[in-house]
């Protein structure tokens, strides 16, 4: 059992790397206007990368009875198929997984949310995170839910497609700020990747939708 836990965390590892340099490549590559096809191919390596993630997540949390390494996994997983989706779906049209999906998150942003009201009540501070964390995954994906039978097109459909990689990006970020803080800072680290970046996604989001970045 310790072999099969020390196989996965190191693929763990490696994926969550892999997602990292990858996130990087496809956002330097969009905002700094280089080749398409650098940025297609940057971000088709995070999707599978995320999904690697995800993969080995969960088996991890189960074997070592964490839930929150769980619902943290279908939360960044969930973000980053949602984004993989936006890119790839024809125009129009959606797939049985785009309607699957977001039913899946809503269920984990629920207990998420639970989870979290009772552990902030109770004192602890990883309520903060799950309460965070629950309320994203909740807004995005009842989005997600509606858009499923309206897909969004054109510019809004870049827009969105960009607003889950790069949430799903922050998930990856905030583990490996939490793994390898060296002081107890509480749930500081757990929201600072989040309370960062999120203004550069709202910049990115209006100059898509302005047309000034594509």
């Amino acid at each position: 059992m310790e072999i099969l836990k020390q196989s996965l965390t190191a693929l763990h590892v490696a994926a969550g790397v892999l997602s990292l340099i990858s996130a990087f490549m496809a956002s330097s590559v969009k905002a700094l206007r280089l080749p398409h096809r650098m940025h297609v191919l940057s971000g088709r390596t995070f999707a599978w990368a995320m999904l690697g993630v995800c993969a080995t997540a969960i088996p991890l949390s189960l074997l070592g009875g964490k839930l929150l390494l769980l619902l943290v996994a279908v939360f960044s997983g969930y973000l980053a198929l949602a984004g993989w989706r936006e890119a790839v779906r024809p125009r129009g049209a959606h797939a049985w997984i785009d309607r699957t999906a977001p039913i899946v998150m809503i269920a984990a942003a629920t207990l998420m949310l639970g989870w979290g009201g009772l552990a902030l009540r109770a004192g602890a501070s990883g309520g903060v995170v799950l309460l965070a964390f629950g309320a994203i995954g909740m807004m995005l994906s009842i989005a997600d839910a509606r858009r499923a039978r309206r897909p969004a097109e054109g510019v809004e459909r870049i827009a969105q497609h960009m607003i889950r990689m790069m949430a799903a990006t922050i998930a990856v970020v905030t583990a490996l700020v939490v793994v390898n803080a060296r002081f107890d800072l509480g749930w500081v680290p757990w929201i600072a990747p989040t309370v960062l970046l999120t203004p550069l996604i709202v910049y990115w989001a209006r100059a898509i939708r302005s047309g000034r970045l594509r």
